[in-house]
C-alpha cells in the first residue's frame, strides 16, 4: 500500500517538473502589430529563439504577447529569470 502512494507522489513530482518549464501560454502567441497606427516599440517573447525581442505595436489589438519592457517580457516568459 505505501508503494503505492511512494509511486503516485513520484509521478507528481516528475509532472510538477516538467509542467513548470513550460513557456505561458501567453507568450506562445505571435507578436502582432494590430489594426492602428502608432509606432510604438514593444517587447515580445519569440517561442522558437526562446528571447525576448523588440516589435512595432500599432496602439491597439493585437495579442498578449505584448510587454512594455525587455524586464516584463523576461518575467512573465522566462519563469521569472531577468537574464536569457
Amino acid at each position: 500500500m505505501h508503494m503505492n502512494a511512494g509511486i503516485r507522489l513520484m509521478y507528481f513530482l516528475v509532472l510538477f517538473v516538467i509542467t513548470s518549464g513550460i513557456t505561458p501560454p501567453r507568450c506562445r502567441l505571435p507578436t502582432n502589430q494590430g489594426p492602428c497606427d502608432s509606432t510604438l516599440t514593444r517587447w515580445g517573447f519569440n517561442k522558437d529563439t526562446y528571447s525576448c525581442e523588440t516589435f512595432i505595436y500599432g496602439g491597439c489589438g493585437g495579442t498578449g504577447n505584448n510587454f512594455l519592457s525587455r524586464r516584463d517580457c523576461l518575467i512573465h516568459c522566462n519563469g521569472g529569470k531577468l537574464s536569457e
